[in-house]
């Protein structure tokens, strides 16, 4: 029906991929849906069935537009590392070096992009292209000449505008609302890792407000008794308009003809203010009292801080990001409930298609052993701990020629573990800072170290020698101490349950990567059998089957 086959990036498609290409092609073109979730197990190339059906879509709409020219796609991740894995497996170099792929006679550049922030000057290597844009803007600039055609950034830019652009969801949301001028709706929008997309809208609109422009520049911080609408209105009537008035105030001071030395700062003060601003004014815009929460903390009766996040995102959704694609495909591994995400992401259901394909990988690769060693709640947690610890360092004595991951959930049970295991020159725990430095420096030692993380459940690849076995400390259960969680648990009885399902199969999948690939997996919370006797319908099918006895050992 398709001839989509000289499309695909690689020689070999595999039965799965097929299906899946035949399946997507076939409700965009010929039932006209507006969305296609795919759900596609660990290992089934979902990133090579999206280059696939994003050549061949280009060249369908091109041939049957009204118009001379057709868009490219769009195609968003939930993190850089997984960006940078597009361009290593489908950039133009990366099939130039291999003769094993087909090269169509098509525009085949993938073109990754990330903000200005992250590319240095050519002129300058200790300035960000951000920062030397921000200095041109205002005619302040000695860097004038590289950030022309030459600017590494823009060019990237202009062509990622013109292809197949691959990039993050924090830059993409960013972009398309300041910056709509550039970054146009395309024929088709594709989002990876799509499980996510609640949560990165959410994030994207969720407001902060800590003391330190409230100190800087003198302003009242409400009463700690505040009402959620109370604090709605000092943001509106006071706080922001007070930095409107500040970010003129520093404007003028740019304009006039001031002390270079003073130049960079008043430049980066002018990005903050303007930054914050737009926050400040999309969150004016969206809140509504029934769909807003509100965590304060507070030191001695004063607010330190508080957030306001959203409670359901559908309503948002299409406007903040669906509306950039006539057709919009979805992947992910664990969508899990296919009704159950649309209803979160506000998705009609006659409006899309929904396919699930299973892991390709043998279960005999993939074993799991359920060893619990008590109770991980919070009112059990420090009489447990030592007990994992325990059976942690039995776990690591077996494994003592391999290396792992111990997804601990907290730092609090990280720290524990690592301060206590007798193993623990072999533990790489990482903080929020460093987690990609420790990940890096994991992959490339020597020696059999293992990573203790509480937030390597996704994005990362720990395929072959990397990860050969996997220890999962604690349920991952969404932590009820922030309110939103608790409204959205209240709003919903079956998402706690679901949220939690989905971080569980995503952290399995962390360390089995191929079909020849294999790891095993200790589970250690004695809460889980009560847990997958609920939820068992919620895992993919042929889970169960996964589980081995373990040995008394």
């Amino acid at each position: 029906m398709f001839k989509y086959e000289k499309y695909f990036p690689f020689a070999e498609i595999r039965d799965a991929q097929r299906n899946a290409i035949e399946f997507v092609l076939n409700k965009f073109i010929n039932e006209k849906k507006k969305f296609v979730i795919l759900e596609a197990g660990t290992g089934v190339g979902k990133s090579a069935i999206a280059i696939c059906v994003a050549r061949y879509m280009r060249e369908f709409n091109k041939e049957h537009s009204k118009t001379t020219s057709v868009n490219n796609a769009y195609i968003l991740t939930t993190q850089k590392i997984l960006q940078q894995q597009y361009v290593r497996d489908y950039s133009v170099n990366a099939l130039d070096n291999d003769d094993s792929h087909t090269i169509p006679d098509i525009e085949d550049a993938i073109i990754s992009l990330q903000s200005s922030e992250n590319f240095k000057c050519d002129d300058d290597p200790d300035t960000t292209c951000g920062q030397v844009m921000k200095l041109n803007k205002h005619n302040k600039s000695d860097n004038k000449s590289s950030c022309g055609k030459n600017c590494k950034y823009k060019k990237l830019k202009a062509k990622f505008l013109k292809s197949d652009g691959v990039t993050n969801f924090s830059y993409f949301l960013s972009q398309i609302t300041y910056n709509s001028e550039e970054f146009c709706p395309r024929k088709l929008l594709i989002v990876d890792e799509a499980h996510n997309c609640d949560n990165e809208l959410s994030k994207f609109i969720q407001i902060y407000i800590n003391d330190e422009l409230i100190t800087k520049y003198s302003l009242p911080m409400p009463s700690s008794n505040s009402s959620n609408n109370n604090l709605y209105d000092w943001i509106k009537s006071i706080y922001n308009p007070k930095l409107i008035s500040i970010r003129d105030e520093v404007q003028d001071a740019l304009e006039q003809n001031i002390n270079s030395s003073r130049l960079e700062n008043l430049t980066n003060e002018l990005a903050t203010l303007n930054n914050t601003i737009d926050s400040n004014t999309q969150f004016i815009k969206n809140y509504t009292e029934d769909n807003w929460v509100c965590n304060i903390n507070t030191f001695e009766d004063n607010i330190v801080d508080f957030e306001f996040k959203p409670i359901q995102i559908k309503k948002y959704a299409n406007s903040l990001l669906f509306n950039y694609g006539d057709q919009v495909l979805l992947m992910s591994a664990t969508i899990i409930d296919y009704k159950r995400f649309c209803k979160l992401n506000g998705i009609r259901l006659s409006e899309s298609s929904y396919l699930f394909t299973p892991s390709p990988f043998p279960i005999k690769n993939k074993p799991i052993l359920y060893y619990p060693v008590g109770s991980m709640s919070q009112k059990n947690l420090n009489d447990t701990l030592p007990k994992l610890v325990r059976r942690i360092n039995k776990i690591l004595s077996k494994h003592d020629e391999e290396k792992g991951i111990i997804h601990c959930h907290s730092y609090f049970i990280g720290k524990f573990i690592k301060n206590n295991s007798k193993f623990k020159s072999r533990l790489l725990l990482h903080t929020s800072k460093n987690r990609d430095k420790v990940l890096f420096n994991h992959i490339k030692s020597t020696k059999n170290t293992v990573l203790l993380s509480p937030s390597m459940s996704e994005g990362v690849d720990l395929k072959d020698d990397i990860s050969r076995f996997q220890i999962i400390c604690k349920l991952p259960y969404p932590f009820l101490g922030d309110t939103m969680v608790q409204k959205k648990k209240d709003a919903w009885d079956w998402w706690y349950n679901y949220e939690t399902t989905k971080t569980i199969v995503q952290s399995l999948g962390r360390s089995i990567r191929t079909e020849k690939d294999y790891a095993v997996t200790y589970i250690l919370d004695n809460g889980w059998s009560g847990f997958f006797n609920e939820n068992s319908k919620l895992f993919p099918p042929g889970f169960k089957e996964q589980f081995v006895k373990p040995t008394k050992k």
